[in-house]
């Protein structure tokens, strides 16, 4: 696969999240981080082979914000918001807290799909503190 030309503005198999299923008998903190890192995986699996005109495309007409770029964003500031916001009691920042226009996380338009895959390719910063077990 490294012998491969770049796909330029296509999502790409090679920076696939691997896709593992927690155990089912764990501790609350690993089954609920379990669940993220996979569900995480998936979303972007989904979107792999995907162009940024396709991830873009609105999917239902009566929702125009439902696009596949829309959700991968959607979820990136959902894991912010129960980390950050409701578990360490930081300020609600962020497109989610916006009263108007409603569901601006997940407005995207001008944001390629590479930059939000980028964006939710990793824990936030605060799922890997909860790893280490400070809430």
């Amino acid at each position: 696969m490294a012998n491969l030309p770049a796909l330029s503005g296509i999502a790409s198999a090679a920076t696939a999240l691997p896709r593992i299923r927690p155990p089912f008998v764990a501790g609350e903190r690993t089954q609920l981080l379990g669940w993220l890192d996979l569900q995480r995986a998936i979303a972007q699996w989904k979107c792999e082979g995907l162009s940024d005109a396709d991830a873009h495309q609105v999917v239902l007409p009566t929702s125009p914000l439902m696009t596949m770029a829309g959700v991968i964003s959607h979820l990136r500031w959902t894991e912010q918001t129960w980390f950050e916001v409701l578990f360490l009691g930081r300020p609600a920042d962020g497109p989610q807290f916006k009263e108007d226009p409603e569901d601006a996380d997940m407005m995207v338009e001008g944001v390629s799909l590479a930059q939000l895959l980028e964006a939710t390719s990793t824990p936030s910063a605060n799922s890997s503190t909860a790893k280490k077990g400070y809430y």
